[in-house]
This record gives C-alpha cells, structure tokens and sequence, in this order.
C-alpha cells in the first residue's frame, strides 16, 4: 500500500505526444511517478514489471494503430 502520492506510480500510454505531455504535467504537479509508454506494447511485461497503481489508456489512439 503506497504511504503518499509519491509513491503512486501512473502509467499512461498513447501515441499522441499532447495527451502524454499533459497528463505527464497534471500528474507530477500533483506529485505521482508518471511512466510514459508512446505505443501499444505487444508484450505487457515492462508494465507488469513496473506494477503501476493506475493504467492510463487512450483507446482512440488505440484505433489509429
């Protein structure tokens, strides 16, 4: 169980470059880990390693792949 926001870690993955740098912004602003992935990862294992508390998704870039 993670003692305060630092040790939240986020995941956020999607292609667009302006939704990464704006969650990125909003979510250490607000003091979480944030890992940025900058596509679709066939193999979940650098994710599943990282354990992240939150995944973040863009599905509409999901659809663009």
């Amino acid at each position: 169980m993670p003692n305060t926001e630092r040790d939240i870690k986020i995941a956020i993955i999607t292609v667009d470059e302006r939704i990464r740098e704006v969650l990125q912004f909003c979510f250490e602003g607000w003091g979480y880990k944030v890992f940025l992935y900058n596509s679709f990862l066939e193999d979940i294992t650098p994710i599943k390693k990282l354990s992240p508390h939150v995944i973040v998704i863009d599905v509409q870039s999901a659809h663009k792949r």
